[in-house]
C-alpha cells in the first residue's frame, strides 16, 4: 500500500477544547466563530474565497482515538453502523469534513461560523461550496431517515 504523506495548510482555532464539547452539527450553535490561521506559504491560496459565503474545510481529527470499523452514532437507535456510513473521528484515515460559513477572508487568516471542529485541529485544505455540484434531490439518508429527518 502507498503511503500518503499531508502537509498542513494552516491550523484550526475554536472554542472546543474538548471532544465531548463539539457539536454534532456547527449549524446548531449559531453564533459560535473560528478561526483558521493559514501558515505563511499557503496565504497565497486564498486569493478570490472571499466571494465566496461557505467553504469545505478538510481537517485531521487530530485527536481521533483508535479507529474503529463499526461505531454507535450519537442520538440514534439505529443500533451500530459501519463508520464509513457516519461522520464518527475515529476512522481508519481520521479526516474530518465541515461546510462552514465564511464570515471574513484575510490576508492570513479566515474567520468563520458553523464550527465543529477541535481547537488546534490541523487544516488540510479548503474547497468552496459550489451548490449546482452537489447532488439533486430526491436524497436518501440511510439509517438516518428511520430518526424522521426531513431529507428536502
Amino acid at each position: 500500500m502507498r503511503e500518503v504523506k499531508l502537509k498542513p495548510i494552516g491550523v484550526l482555532r475554536t472554542p472546543y477544547t474538548q471532544r465531548k464539547d463539539i457539536p454534532r452539527h456547527g449549524g446548531t450553535r449559531l453564533g459560535i466563530l473560528g478561526t483558521a490561521q493559514i501558515y505563511p506559504e499557503f496565504r497565497g491560496g486564498l486569493a478570490g474565497l472571499e466571494g465566496f459565503s461557505h467553504a469545505w474545510f478538510i481537517f485531521l481529527f487530530h485527536y481521533s482515538s483508535t479507529p474503529r470499523l463499526v461505531v454507535r452514532p450519537p442520538f440514534s437507535n439505529a443500533g451500530e453502523q459501519g463508520v464509513f456510513a457516519t461522520r464518527s473521528p475515529d476512522r481508519p484515515n481520521p479526516l474530518g469534513l465541515s461546510a462552514v460559513r465564511l464570515k471574513g477572508v484575510f490576508a492570513d487568516r479566515i474567520e468563520f461560523g458553523e464550527v465543529d471542529m477541535l481547537d488546534g485541529s490541523p487544516l488540510l485544505d479548503i474547497k468552496p461550496f459550489i451548490p449546482y455540484t452537489d447532488p439533486d434531490n430526491p436524497l436518501r439518508l440511510g439509517w438516518l431517515e428511520d430518526r424522521g429527518e426531513d431529507n428536502d
